[in-house]
């Protein structure tokens, strides 16, 4: 079941607001009218979004359990990533601030897809009769210490600024890049 598969039958039944219909039928595999008479049963009224409590009830009802899984990214387009990795094949439900979407174990079925969201929850998908999985652990890659590549990050490191906060105050100054005059960068970044 893709995304454009689900709005098309959402434009059929003259739907709006139902990211939730379509993350359960998503996550559930069912048809996206079966996801949405699951939905109205649990009280979602027709153009209006559904509470957390009414999709996790939608989905349970329908043979599945929701289980949270706890992960390192923090908006859609790296969640995707991750869960190419840690979740390939399994169904997952993510919660975005005031939307939520669905991983079909392959691929993020939404409009958020690659995009910057901020991911609030995540939840593994599993028939009832299915052992959950063990997601593999993230753990996040060692940062060895960079050599600095120009005279500006060179400069930054030393006294322990961000590069970015550096680049407003000297353009600030009238510095503009490249930033090639040691004395005039210090002289800009210690006042």
């Amino acid at each position: 079941m893709n995304y454009l598969t689900l709005k098309e039958a959402a434009s059929q039944m003259n739907e709006k607001n139902d990211c939730s219909v379509k993350a359960v039928a998503v996550v559930t595999g069912k048809e996206y009218p079966v996801a949405h008479q699951m939905l109205q049963s649990k009280g979602r009224r027709h153009g209006l979004g559904a509470s957390s409590g009414q999709i996790d009830a939608s989905i349970r009802d329908l043979g599945f359990r929701v289980e949270e899984v706890l992960v390192s990214s923090r908006t859609v387009r790296t969640l995707e990533k991750e869960l190419r990795v840690r979740f390939s094949g399994h169904k997952v439900l993510v919660y975005v601030r005031r939307h939520v979407l669905g991983w079909d174990g392959e691929k993020i079925q939404d409009w958020t897809e690659g995009r910057q969201q901020r991911v609030k929850k995540v939840y593994l998908v599993s028939p009832i009769n299915q052992q959950i999985p063990t997601p593999q652990p993230t753990t996040p890659p060692q940062q060895e210490p960079q050599e600095p590549r120009n005279l500006l990050s060179a400069i930054c490191q030393e006294l322990g600024v961000e590069p970015q906060v550096a680049r407003r105050k000297l353009r600030k100054a009238g510095l503009r890049a490249p930033y090639t005059d040691e004395q005039a960068i210090r002289k800009v970044l210690f006042h």
